[in-house]
């Protein structure tokens, strides 16, 4: 194995996420309110968008819509959830006022449902989008 590209950042990046049938990564990093769109051959910048402190990213299977999810460990009015229109980097939907930080979320392949985990809970929420 050799190392084929690097993309370098000025913050540490949280997670990672391909796009698919595409060239590109999402990554979600630590101590901001972004999430990035690389090219992933060339390390290039694609997009930066505007969200809110960020713990997790995921695309869904079609590549149409994005999941951002709020992992801010001192939240006063909840946590996060904001679903993105992915071709167009627009903001379709928060699912605001969760109680608990948002670990991880994920789409279903082949449905328009979304999936999250939340932090010290036992269980995990299904949400169906209708975009």
């Amino acid at each position: 194995m050799r190392c084929i590209h690097v993309i370098r950042d000025q913050k540490a990046i949280k997670s990672l996420t391909a796009v698919p049938n595409s060239k590109t990564i999402i990554s979600s990093h630590y101590d901001t309110t972004t999430v990035k769109l690389w090219n992933l051959p060339t390390g290039e910048l694609i997009h930066t968008f505007d969200a809110a402190h960020e713990c997790c990213v995921a695309i869904s299977p079609d590549g149409l819509n994005m999941a951002s999810a709020d992992g801010t460990l001192s939240r006063v009015n909840g946590y996060t959830i904001q679903l993105w229109d992915f071709q167009n980097r627009k903001l379709l939907f928060n699912f605001d006022a969760h109680s608990k930080q948002i670990t991880a979320v994920a789409f279903i392949p082949n449905r328009s449902n979304l999936l999250k985990r939340k932090i010290c809970a036992i269980g995990i929420k299904q949400f169906i989008i209708n975009t």
